[in-house]
């Protein structure tokens, strides 16, 4: 009983916090308030990758008076410098996972996937699958590139030219 009314006492009640919503999430909050554009417009294109947003949803008037009520000094890219973005965040996670790979994988199997969009062009992904000296297994997409032949031979040459670029 005496424990109970003991306000430091580790199982009382009004001590314990609870978890907010982002917390629960798994959102991450910054431990400072300081604006930071290139911090903002990686998170920007880190969304829009991991969402799959098109490019042009940066010029929604919704999402662009969304932006400026959370943050007025943030300069939202156009669409051409977002792809630029995203392209220069596609090489330099390539080159961490050229290292990666380097130093912590034995083998690396690869697959391809081929698929034809609505406009009949055809594409063809080159996966990675590793399994890293902790013995997790990791699957990376290297690289994407439109193909002309579904023929071994082709497929091969392409298989080459994606691993050399």
């Amino acid at each position: 009983m005496h424990l109970k009314r003991w306000k430091e006492h580790p199982d009382n009640q009004e001590h314990k916090r609870q978890k907010t919503q982002n917390e629960e999430l798994g959102v991450v909050s910054s431990p400072h308030s300081t604006f930071d554009q290139e911090a903002c417009r990686l998170e920007l294109v880190k969304m829009f990758v991991g969402v799959e947003l098109p490019f042009r949803f940066v010029e929604n008037v919704f999402f662009r008076n969304f932006v400026n009520v959370l943050q007025p000094q943030f300069d939202i890219p156009s669409r051409t410098t977002l792809r630029r973005a995203i392209w220069s965040l596609f090489d330099a996670e390539r080159e961490r996972l050229k290292i990666f790979i380097s130093k912590h994988c034995g083998r690396v199997f690869l697959t391809t996937d081929t698929w034809t969009s609505i406009q009949n062009l055809s594409y063809m992904s080159l996966t990675a699958h590793f399994i890293d000296k902790k013995w997790n297994l990791h699957k990376r997409i290297l690289n994407f590139c439109q193909i002309t032949s579904h023929t071994g031979e082709f497929m091969a040459k392409e298989v080459e030219t994606c691993l050399n670029a």
